[in-house]
């Protein structure tokens, strides 16, 4: 017998849930914490760090750009806007092309710009199941080759290699020479990362491999191999941390569209 679609939710399906459920559990809770009293979850993200965490990331990952004059990115997974508002901030002249899955994150993080006066530089879009829909959209916006960083932090970490795959081609299709992914992504071969794979894999053996906000797991090795096929020079940062954190720079964007042409991908 088929499940029905409640039991077989969509990665965005999910993410609405978890914002709609679980988030304001998790807000509630903490923002009653004496201890939090000066650290309160005021958006959604806030949960998983506060913006010196998220400040300290982009210090040690984000490239040089001071250089550039007009600056575009990508983020994927932007969610409540967590990273997104920072690098506005950070950089006066990027506009960032943000995608989601979750309606409900874009709608949050909407409301977000409009509130900081930051939504002329901000633009919104739901991602859906076609994989060369991002490159769509910017071939739209006469972006080919136009994109100086391709970023996720804290959304790789739930998609499975396939996807992370994608994003791979998609950011090597766009991105400008010269350009970079930077991003996390969950690592087993790190002490915290097999800590919380340990913890986690009987929670998760129960859900039989349905879509959920689980981690999937990779190594550098996994990241490397794939990159550098599809042209990139990858750099491993932020070392201790749980998670594989990673700037990739093009270097040979030919590659990529020999390997896009073969896997059917738009060039």
């Amino acid at each position: 017998m088929e499940n029905s679609k409640k039991d077989n939710p969509s990665y965005g399906e999910v993410w609405d849930l978890y914002l709609t459920n679980r988030y304001e559990q998790i807000r509630q809770k903490r923002n009653r914490l004496p201890e939090n009293r000066n650290s309160k979850i005021n958006f959604p993200g806030d949960e998983w760090g506060g913006v010196s965490k998220v400040n300290t990331i982009l210090d040690e990952t984000f490239p040089d750009l001071s250089q550039v004059d007009e600056l575009n990115f990508v983020e994927i997974g932007s969610g409540g806007g967590r990273y997104t508002v920072q690098i506005i901030d950070r950089y006066p002249k990027a506009t960032v092309h943000a995608f989601d899955v979750s309606s409900r994150y874009l709608d949050v993080l909407g409301r977000r710009l409009i509130e900081n006066s930051m939504d002329d530089r901000v633009r919104l879009t739901q991602l859906n199941e076609n994989p060369d829909f991002i490159i769509d959209c910017l071939d739209n916006l006469g972006l080919k080759r136009q994109i100086d960083v391709f970023y996720s932090f804290d959304a790789m970490v739930h998609v499975d290699l396939q996807t992370l795959t994608t994003y791979f081609m998609t950011a090597a299709l766009t991105l400008s020479k010269g350009g970079a992914i930077v991003m996390n992504v969950a690592d087993a071969t790190s002490d915290k990362g097999l800590e919380k794979l340990f913890v986690s894999s009987r929670r998760v053996f129960a859900e039989q491999g349905r879509c959920s906000a689980k981690f999937l797991w990779y190594s550098p090795d996994i990241v490397s191999s794939i990159l550098e096929h599809l042209g990139f020079c990858v750099v491993f940062l932020n070392e201790g941390s749980r998670d594989c954190y990673f700037k990739a720079t093009l270097v040979d964007p030919q590659k990529a569209e020999v390997i896009a042409g073969r896997a059917g991908f738009k060039t």
